[in-house]
This record gives structure tokens, sequence and C-alpha cells, in this order.
């Protein structure tokens, strides 16, 4: 099984170059823009939006911690692709060899399942590195809150990648791209689901809002607590991820039965 998780990171390592670029481009940017937000143009801006009251302290507190997510992102996404996985495959013919292997076909699949969490792991050690810079150059966010953005991302991309997984089988090979994009989709839909409550919540606040109706103005704190949960209960999306990475792997095993172990 360990060959097999060594087979599908080499056939990444187009994607794996290009994660150590991002690397190296996302911690010269993410230090440039902390530094600014400390000492330079952005901060300066920052006091003339609050001295002219567009925006309150917290607003622009809350609009300086966008980018260093995006930032811690960045990688993660670089590397968490696994259709490529298939493609390669699919181009090699693995299939054929994969039959006369040593392994079931739930073994062969987990083994790629297991590369999700090889690949995540190489993300977050990056990502660590990156957060280490811009927590010692600026407190625009703790190195704590930082973590918590990284294990919260690299969840969303873990369960990308699993669905990806899942749609690939289900079509087949030479459908990569439409595996993307169903997986896009169901993230989105899962999240618009698990928030309905509070999308619900958002959309009432801004109809009452555009009424002129000041109890239902929206407050900084419901607009933002998206932030909240990705730098203090890191532990949701966390849990969410291995929820949808079991469940996705069981739903993969039963096409795989119906295909014949074809993988």
């Amino acid at each position: 099984m360990k060959g097999l998780i060594l087979k599908d990171i080499m056939c990444l390592k187009k994607q794996l170059m290009i994660f150590a670029y991002c690397i190296v481009g996302v911690m010269v940017v993410a230090a440039m823009y902390v530094l600014s937000c400390r000492f330079g143009n952005l901060a300066a801006v920052g006091e003339k939006i609050i001295e002219g009251a567009q925006a309150s302290p917290l607003e622009v507190d809350y609009m300086a911690t966008i980018p260093p997510i995006f930032f811690l992102l960045i990688p993660l996404v670089a590397v968490g692709d696994m259709t490529n996985v298939f493609a390669a495959d699919g181009k090699a013919s693995f299939a054929r060899v994969a039959g006369s292997l040593p392994l079931s076909a739930p073994k062969r699949l987990l083994a790629r399942y297991l590369t999700i969490f090889a690949l995540a792991g190489i993300g977050i050690l990056a990502d660590i590195l990156v957060a280490g810079v811009m927590s010692a150059l600026a407190d625009i966010l703790t190195f704590g809150a930082l973590l918590g953005i990284i294990f919260s991302g690299a969840s969303v991309v873990a369960m990308y990648s699993a669905f990806a997984i899942l749609y690939c089988i289900l079509l087949g090979h030479g459908k990569e791209s439409v595996a993307q994009v169903l997986s896009l989709l169901t993230l989105g839909a899962l999240y618009l689901l698990l928030r309905w409550e509070k999308w619900k919540e958002i959309a009432l606040s801004i109809a009452a809002s555009d009424r002129g109706e000041t109890e239902g103005e929206m407050s900084i704190e419901r607009l933002w607590d998206f932030l909240e949960t990705l730098e203090h209960r890191a532990y949701i999306p966390v849990l969410c991820a291995l929820v949808v990475i079991c469940a996705s792997y069981g739903l993969a095993v039963l096409i795989l039965r119906r295909k014949r172990g074809v993988i």
C-alpha cells in the first residue's frame, strides 16, 4: 500500500513543483503584506478610513485578516487536487496492472484516500512555516489563530479531494474536469446546507436594512462569524472532513463493486 501512495504522489510531481514555487511566493508576499499593514501604506489607509468614519476599527481589523487566509489557502489548493492522479493512471492504463496486484480493490482505493492525508500533511507543514513568518512580523493574527485557519483550510481541501475521488470513480477516465466541477458544487451545497440558518439570518437582516429598519441591520460580528469558526473552532471543519472522507470512501467502495474493482 505504501508503494501505491508513493505512486500517487509521484503522479502529482508537477503539482509538487508548483507547490514549491507557491511556498516561496506566498512567503514573500505575506511578509510584504503584514509589514505594510503594520508600518506601511496599508496601515496609513486603515487609519484614514477610521478617521473618516467610513468603517469602525473592528471592521478594518477584520478586513485586514482576509488576505492572510488566502495566503494560507494557496499552498493547500496547489497540492490538493487528486484528479490528476486519475488522469495519469488513465493515460498509463494502470487499471490493467492494478488487477494483478496482491491487494483488493477496497485496499487500493484506501491507498488513494490515504494520499489525501499525506498531501494535507505536506500542505499543513508548509503553511505552518508561512504562519510563523507572518506572526513573527506582525500581530494581525496570532499564531494560534493562523493554525486554526490552516487546519480549517486543509479540511476543506481534503473534502474536495474526497469528492473528486468519488466522482472520478463514478464517471470513469476522461471525465476528470467534470469531477472537479461536481466536487466544487457538492462542497458548496454542503456548506449552504450546514449554514442555512446563518445565511437565512443574513438575508433577512439585509432585507430589513434595505427597508430602513435599524433593528434589522447586520452587525459585523454576525457578518464575520465564519472567521471566528476558522480561527477558533477549527475542530468543526476537521470533524466534517473526517465524516465526508469516510462517507465518500464507503460510497466509492460500493461503486467499485459494481464496476468489478476497476481502479
